[in-house]
């Protein structure tokens, strides 16, 4: 190989080696780049997982409290019917007795009295049963349930009508169901507004899920693409190696060449010198201490090589 191709082809090799150093550093920045995106694609994926699990919380909330609204609306629809029911049997009984109804606004009097009367009798009752009292007081409630109980027979009012006291009933037991249906309609109310609540605490998670998703794609496109151009990179790195390898390898086999051109040119001049030396000894030409050492060294080499 002439000295030109020689150094042409370690020109060669310092370019290749230049542009695999250029490879290998783009490599590196791209590894970077591709486990940055991996990293922040795997927290993103850990807010997402996150706010997912907010959401289902909040749906099971929203979904128990519509179903208890849901409970409740039957419970006040059902309230509501029976105070339909209860009104429609007072108007009838005030229909049927028109003297109750020109007084149906009177205010409570005797027969009222007498409701009260046996009512505080029951309680009284009971605490003297169950109560713990001294003696004297012991008396004195005695005494009061004992007049409690003559103001009732004395009362004029238990002659009243069952028409008034059905009215009496039906008006105490109207409020009563009024009452109730007003507390009903109460909890469905501030149930509902509850349930609207997490409602849109779900939209306004869904709404960042969303996002965050969006975030995660471009970053995981991002990530595809930095794998993409790392793959690519790695098998342009190859090729340079390949190449380095493939010039080397003609170096290689360039002093292996020039090794056995030496070898030739040593071998050659040694046959000369030898042949030298026996063209003096046909001569009769007097030999040098050199010709003789160089006769014997040449004859050694000459032979070893050819048993070689």
């Amino acid at each position: 190989m002439v000295e030109e191709q020689k150094r042409r082809i370690l020109t060669d090799l310092k370019d290749v080696r230049e542009s695999l150093n250029v490879i290998r550093d783009d490599l590196n920045s791209l590894n970077e780049q591709k486990e940055s995106a991996f990293k922040e694609k795997s927290e993103i994926r850990k807010e997402i997982i996150k706010l997912i699990t907010e959401v289902k919380k909040y749906k099971d909330e929203r979904d128990q409290c519509t179903s208890k609204v849901k409970a409740l609306k039957k419970q006040r629809d059902e309230v509501n019917i029976t105070i339909k029911n209860l009104i429609e049997k007072h108007q009838k009984v005030l229909k049927d007795n028109p003297d109750l109804a020109k007084k149906a606004d009177f205010k409570p009097s005797k027969k009222i009295n007498a409701v009260k009367i046996k009512k505080t009798i029951e309680e009284l009752e009971f605490k003297l049963e169950t109560s713990v009292m001294s003696f004297e007081k012991e008396k004195l409630m005695t005494k009061e349930i004992k007049d409690l109980r003559n103001e009732l027979k004395n009362d004029t009012s238990s002659d009243d009508s069952v028409s008034e006291k059905e009215i009496f009933n039906l008006s105490r037991e109207i409020s009563k169901n009024k009452k109730i249906a007003k507390d009903l309609h109460k909890n469905v109310t501030e149930l509902a507004t509850k349930s609207q609540e997490n409602h849109d605490i779900i939209i306004n998670i869904s709404k960042k899920i969303d996002d965050f998703k969006e975030r995660e794609q471009k970053i995981l496109d991002n990530f595809n693409d930095f794998k993409k151009k790392y793959s690519s990179k790695r098998k342009e790195k190859s090729g340079f190696e390949k190449k380095i390898k493939e010039i080397r390898e003609n170096l290689d086999g360039e002093k292996e060449e020039n090794k056995q051109v030496s070898e030739e040119n040593k071998k050659e001049i040694i046959k000369e010198k030898v042949g030298e030396v026996e063209n003096k000894l046909k001569t009769g030409k007097k030999l040098s201490t050199e010709d003789l050492l160089a006769f014997q060294m040449g004859k050694k080499i000459l032979k070893f090589k050819e048993i070689i």
